[in-house]
């Protein structure tokens, strides 16, 4: 089994070829190879639209997905991070995801400004690594990151804590 969404590639004739359209599959990587891509990825981010098409292109090229299932709330990290009366319905949305839609791939995101978890940055990237932490002992097998847009709206990882 694949240890992520790049150990997987496959071989497109080049065009003028006689080999039709076979394809051989292979670990190698020269130029005329082409990775596969999952479908589905999923964010776990809060409903501010100032971050939702930053985080979306930079998960599309990062997770190298053709779809982002998105869970949203106002101020999402801190739901994820502790429990709250919403933290049962946005973890039941993200298993949806996951086992409905094969998703392998899952961030959790949080920003600077944010209306909906009014807390200081060092705060939010605690709660985002936190929050990751729990994502990863829920869904051992995924691939989890933690994301944190500052002031200039530019994304960060953030690493999770055991």
């Amino acid at each position: 089994m694949p240890q992520s969404s790049w150990d997987l590639w496959y071989w497109k004739s080049p065009p003028g070829s006689n080999w039709g359209s076979s394809y051989e599959f292979s670990v190698d990587h020269p130029p005329n190879y082409l990775r596969l891509m999952r479908e589905f990825g999923t964010v776990l981010t809060c409903m501010d639209g100032r971050i939702q098409r930053k985080v979306s292109d930079y998960l599309l090229t990062s997770f190298g997905v053709e779809n982002i299932d998105t869970v949203t709330a106002a101020g999402m990290v801190r739901h994820v991070a502790d429990d709250t009366e919403r933290t049962e319905t946005i973890l039941g949305d993200l298993d949806v995801s996951v086992d409905k839609h094969g998703s392998r791939d899952i961030a959790v995101v949080a920003h600077h400004d944010c209306a909906g978890n009014p807390i200081s940055d060092k705060e939010h990237k605690d709660q985002v690594a936190t929050a990751a932490a729990r994502l990863m002992r829920r869904h051992p097998d995924a691939n989890v990151i933690g994301l944190w847009l500052d002031s200039n709206w530019t994304v960060e990882r953030v690493r999770a804590t055991p």
